[in-house]
């Protein structure tokens, strides 16, 4: 029997370290597929917000949660595509954003509307 050389533990290891890099690429792509979904769905409550906020007052137009929805699919269709270049720690903050940024909106939106009245 022929003992690994130091050349085939390194090999192994550096294997090792590939599959697990990609295994957590993959579940942050998993993350960022449903992080994806749940930012649609709370952006199109923010518009909803928005749209009673802003526009229902002058305008008298409501505007129903499934069409905010649709409205925010449509308004996602400019989002962000990770290359594979994408690093794990940039598809980690693309994840957190996908989920905060629709309650940042809604709160420099309620300022405004606190402070402009």
């Amino acid at each position: 029997m022929n003992k690994p050389t130091d050349t085939d533990t390194k090999q192994n290891e550096s294997n090792a370290i590939t599959f697990e890099s990609g295994s957590v690429t993959f579940l942050l792509s998993i993350m960022l597929f449903v992080s994806s979904l749940i930012g649609i769905f709370l952006s199109g409550w923010a518009i909803t917000i928005l749209w009673r906020w802003f526009f229902v007052e002058p305008t008298g137009f409501v505007l129903s949660l499934k069409t905010a929805i649709g409205a925010s699919f449509l308004l996602s269709f400019r989002g962000v595509i990770p290359s594979e270049k994408t690093t794990n720690k940039q598809l980690l903050l693309l994840i957190i954003f996908k989920i905060v940024n629709p309650f940042v909106l809604l709160m420099f939106a309620w300022f405004t509307l606190i402070f402009f009245r």
